[in-house]
């Protein structure tokens, strides 16, 4: 869509498009999120409203704001988090392979660097600035 072209490369643009994602203006959320729910009020067997539950700790307020506009949704904020998360925080042996050679390669890294730097500043030679050490 117009807009995302300066920062969306042809590659991701073309695996979006094969995964059947669209990418839709920024400014066409709102419509876009009204028509959603609008179809999502139609395949149900009762007319009635939908109910959107939100975490009110990271739904944004313009999100809240589109939900409740579309006329068709109200909206449950809810101050625990969704069950959407204590699923997605069950992880399986290949997950936990993953997690823990990450964590190696991480340290790994890190003391690598603190070695470097320890090395530099030894040296006294090279003024160290933030910028630089990054």
């Amino acid at each position: 869509g117009a807009g995302w072209d300066g920062w969306i490369s042809q590659d991701v643009k073309d695996h979006l498009s094969e995964a059947s994602v669209t990418i839709h203006p920024y400014g066409a959320f709102d419509t876009k999120l009204s028509g959603i729910l609008s179809g999502m009020v139609t395949d149900q067997k009762e007319e009635k409203k939908l109910t959107v539950m939100v975490e009110k700790t990271s739904c944004s307020v313009a999100i809240a704001d589109s939900i409740t506009a579309s006329g068709v949704a109200k909206l449950k904020e809810t101050e625990t988090v969704s069950p959407v998360e204590n699923f997605k925080s069950i992880k399986n042996e290949a997950e936990i392979a993953g997690i823990k050679s990450a964590a190696l390669k991480d340290s790994v890294a890190v003391v690598k660097f603190l070695a470097l730097l320890t090395e530099q500043i030894s040296d006294n030679s090279n003024e160290l600035r933030e910028a630089a050490v990054c």
